[in-house]
């Protein structure tokens, strides 16, 4: 018995929907994230908000001296603080929004500010 089968306008059409809807899906689960635009920096009960647009160096008085905060192409990292470990300088760059980094002998945080909505965590790969 042989198959033969015509592509009917039917197919072609539910085809086309489907490809559409893992087009739409696919720009939904992953793009259309904004940018991350501010990092708020804490220690010694005060705050500050600067602008990943703008590279710069910043020295944040903590516990123990000064914390070095550099923030270059949309990106924050610690690049030096007086805590002996240097964990907080090892953590790297951080990028995307909920990021954080701390250096906890000298009692500086930072948090990449932005909405995370729809970002994937470890718990739901």
């Amino acid at each position: 018995m042989k198959f033969h089968r015509i592509i009917k306008p039917v197919d072609s059409l539910i085809f086309l929907i489907n490809v559409a809807v893992i087009l739409l899906l696919s720009i939904s689960v992953y793009g259309g994230r904004g940018e991350p635009s501010n990092v708020l920096i804490e220690a010694g009960g005060e705050r500050w908000i600067f602008s990943l647009d703008e590279d710069r160096v910043e020295f944040i008085q903590g516990n123990h001296g000064e914390t070095v905060i550099e923030i270059k192409g949309g990106k924050v990292h610690i690049a030096d603080s007086p805590c002996p470990d240097k964990l907080c300088v090892q953590m790297g760059w951080l990028e995307k929004p909920n990021d954080w980094a701390a250096c906890l002998p000298n009692g500086v945080f930072l948090t990449i500010e932005g909405d995370s909505d729809g970002e994937i965590d470890a718990i739901s790969q």
